[in-house]
């Protein structure tokens, strides 16, 4: 599911902003939101053909395709048809899939427990925020009290708003949409991990420039900005004495310790096993110091703005990290030495995602049921 989850994140960060394709148009990468289509878009279709198959079924569909077409060219559609050969019910209904563009974008509009004689109902109201809607199935998670895992439900969803309806004899404590990521679609901002790729995706993403840095740093922070720039032309720059004009919903990098707007970003920053100092960040109970390691750090809020912070205690130090970042994109929390050597790179949670829902009073878990790990045997 993390791997899907990095795969998605990519996916709406770089293809959702007018970049998307049709796959079954998809030839060759050659910048991050064509590899995003290429290989996540489609990793995630390949999914959801295992799961409309089942994995005995796929693994079937795969030696049907070997056996099918070894040594010849085969496209996309007919690659899925060959694959679901044995169901016929299956390729009509992800071909769509292959010949759009887009992808949905789904809202936990509203949400409602209710007590009835013998039992407990459960109504959740479920958007798809494109103009027309997809077909397909989506997974929804249960917890109920007094069960060690939750109930997975499949819904079948076709049209812009659906209306689900449930019934159990015990309590729901929690819903979660789709939280395993199992449909290829564009990822609410509030259910993404806090990582760069939020920040170099944005449409509306800022750089933050130290005006209190010495000469070379100075530079150094202005070459990293550029180079930034001709990769991702979406991002914009201003000296930190001017950033009190980015709008509240600007995503924005905080570049260097003396940045003027670190002291009051530096509660965005707290976490139970993280917090940011005046010249040092904790991590695990572990101080690393501004002068000896390079520090990167990415926060979301609950409106699903972005907040980053690099910190780096030489000129050479900031050029490494402009160069190596940009392959670091679905990471949250880096630390390298002061040669940039990697120390530390973390997938943090969201704790604010938009598609979960407690009805208890105190907060629950999320705890899945177990699921088989694909396998061809025999």
């Amino acid at each position: 599911d993390q791997y899907r989850l990095k795969a998605l994140q990519r996916y709406s960060n770089f293809a959702a902003q007018g970049a998307d394709l049709p796959l079954q148009d998809f030839v060759s990468r050659h910048n991050d939101a064509t590899q995003s289509i290429g290989y996540s878009k489609s990793l995630m279709l390949f999914h959801m053909l295992r799961e409309a198959l089942g994995d005995e079924g796929f693994v079937a569909g795969l030696r049907h395709l070997w056996q099918a077409h070894r040594h010849t060219r085969v496209g996309f559609a007919e690659t899925v048809r060959t694959i679901a050969a044995a169901d016929q019910t299956v390729a009509p209904r992800l071909l769509p899939w292959l010949e759009r563009a887009g992808a949905p974008g789904l809202r936990l509009v509203d949400s409602d427990v209710s007590k009835l004689d013998g039992g407990w109902q459960l109504q959740l109201t479920i958007d798809q925020e494109q103009s027309e809607p997809f077909l397909f199935d989506l997974p929804v998670l249960i917890t109920l009290e007094g069960e060690d895992h939750a109930r997975r439900m499949l819904a079948p969803v076709s049209e812009r708003r659906t209306l689900l309806e449930y019934r159990f004899e015990k309590r729901p404590l929690r819903v979660d949409v789709d939280p395993e990521y199992d449909l290829l679609r564009y990822l609410d901002p509030t259910e993404q991990p806090p990582a760069l790729n939020r920040l170099f995706g944005s449409p509306n993403a800022w750089l933050v420039l130290p005006t209190a840095a010495t000469g070379d740093m100075r530079e150094a922070w202005s070459a990293l900005a550029a180079t930034w720039q001709r990769r991702y032309p979406q991002l914009k720059l201003i000296d930190d004495t001017s950033a009190g004009r980015l709008p509240p919903d600007a995503d924005h990098f905080l570049l260097g310790w003396d940045n003027a707007l670190l002291g009051q970003a530096r509660s965005t920053f707290a976490r139970d096993d993280q917090s940011l100092g005046v010249r040092d960040v904790t991590i695990g109970g572990t101080g690393y110091p501004a002068d000896a390691a390079g520090v990167v750090l990415v926060a979301s809020d609950a409106q699903g703005v972005s907040t980053g912070f690099i910190g780096a205690p030489t000129p050479r130090l900031i050029e490494t990290l402009a160069r190596k970042l940009t392959h670091y994109g679905s990471f949250g929390r880096l630390l390298f030495d002061a040669q940039g050597n990697n120390l530390l790179r973390d997938t943090l949670s969201s704790d604010h995602s938009r598609l979960s829902r407690q009805f208890g009073d105190e907060a629950v878990p999320l705890r899945p049921p177990p699921r088989s790990v694909l396998g061809a045997r025999g």
